[in-house]
């Protein structure tokens, strides 16, 4: 019976702790590595405590995601409100640049690297969220990557220019990935069973965002999307 009543704990907990990794909106990102390590530790405790040691394997199970759970996991930022995400994306100490920066400076251009690639991952999850289409996520992270490692310009962006770039370059590469033709089901029509509609509607999105920020206005916001309908239609 206590083997019985110790399965079903451990099994609940471990069903607690997937859910505290997926819905991230209930609880605050420290909270639940908080969490997770310390019922981590309690099982352990009480593994010890009735000498039932198979059930460690429980607290190995929640304390190898914890450690990594703060690198891993989705970021509660909110960043289809142009205030917090302006808020939260813009460092606290905004150092420009110097323009002499060597184009060897690779320090630097790992660091936009990794802001841009983590703003635009942020982005799409956010604008696929509760979607039921094919996400896009993937094959727009991917072409994000290549197009960076051809990028020769890097070592020139300021700190506090990598939102307004990285909101450009998802955009400008979701615009080119779409006119393309390889998300199409056939001649001016994109696949709705691809991730083709999803990638059209982080498109839109990121639009949208950029013009509430002030990135870009409304005139050239609807004649692009106007041109990238006019590509759709006539590739495939």
């Amino acid at each position: 019976m206590r083997e019985f009543i110790l399965t079903v704990i451990s099994a609940g907990t471990f069903i607690g702790f997937i859910y505290l990794c997926y819905t991230y909106k209930a609880f605050l990102f420290i909270t639940r590595l908080l969490l997770t390590l310390g019922i981590a530790v309690a099982i352990a405790i009480v593994a010890f405590a009735i000498e039932e040691y198979w059930v460690l394997i429980f607290s190995v199970a929640f304390g190898i995601p914890g450690v990594f759970i703060l690198k891993i996991g989705p970021n509660d930022t909110d960043y289809i409100d142009p205030d917090r995400y302006k808020e939260c994306t813009t460092p606290k100490s905004k150092h420009s640049v110097n323009k002499y920066l060597s184009p060897d400076n690779k320090e630097h251009v790992k660091m936009v690297k990794y802001h841009i690639l983590n703003h635009s991952s942020n982005l799409i999850y956010r604008f696929e969220e509760n979607s039921s289409l094919t996400s896009c996520k993937v094959d727009l992270m991917n072409a994000l990557k290549k197009r960076l490692e051809i990028t020769t310009n890097l070592h020139t962006v300021k700190i506090e220019d990598i939102e307004k770039l990285t909101l450009a370059m998802l955009c400008d590469t979701a615009f080119n990935l779409l006119a393309s033709g390889e998300y199409h089901i056939y001649a001016g029509e994109l696949d709705p069973l691809g991730p083709g509609i999803s990638m059209y509607c982080v498109y839109i999105s990121a639009m949208n965002l950029a013009v509430e920020l002030g990135f870009n206005d409304e005139e050239s916001k609807n004649e692009t999307i106007k041109y990238l309908n006019q590509c759709i239609s006539e590739v495939g």
